[in-house]
């Protein structure tokens, strides 16, 4: 069990990366990053290392995961971070 007890947003966002989310559909990931919206498509099966960016060459597979994506994120009611407009970065 992991406790974040006394972590603030920066702490976590350390920790654990931009916050984002992914969908999964054959060989493919597309992940969304909330702080910009940024979409990212990878085939993880030619890259699993997530080196190649394939969103541009394949737009049409982006727009049909990123529906998918938010249908489902509205059938759970999930939860997406919010900015929070009291945090400063730390320079």
């Amino acid at each position: 069990m992991l406790l974040l007890g006394g972590c603030d947003a920066g702490e976590l966002a350390a920790a654990f990366g931009t916050p984002a989310s992914s969908i999964r559909a054959g060989d493919y990931v597309l992940i969304e990053f909330f702080e910009d919206g940024k979409l990212e498509l990878y085939d993880i099966v030619k890259d699993l290392g997530q080196k190649n960016d394939l969103a541009r060459a394949m737009p049409e597979r982006v727009r049909e995961m990123h529906g998918r994506l938010q249908a489902w994120r509205r059938e759970v009611a999930a939860r997406i971070p919010l900015e929070n407009p009291d945090w400063k970065k730390k320079k």
